[in-house]
């Protein structure tokens, strides 16, 4: 098994990595995460084929979102 080969998500038809990044320090939980480091962290994870991104409003109050789909946009610039 590699952390990157595709699996269905529950019983749909969708196809995600085993292995998903976890948004969390996004929304700066623990820390304040840099525009760059996080632009960095999620073109690694992207780069390394995770396909799951776990990102949740409580991530700082929807920081982590915001983050995650401007930097996920399939037209955003690369780091």
């Amino acid at each position: 098994m590699r952390a990157a080969d595709p699996r269905a998500l529950g019983r749909s038809a969708l196809k995600v990595s085993q292995l998903g990044f976890g948004g969390a320090p996004l929304g700066n939980l623990f820390a304040e995460l840099s525009e760059a480091d996080a632009a960095a962290a999620v073109a690694g994870a992207s780069t390394s084929g995770i396909r799951l991104f776990d990102t949740a409003r409580l991530y700082g109050h929807g920081l982590c979102e915001l983050k995650a789909a401007g930097l996920l946009r399939t037209d955003a610039p690369t780091p």
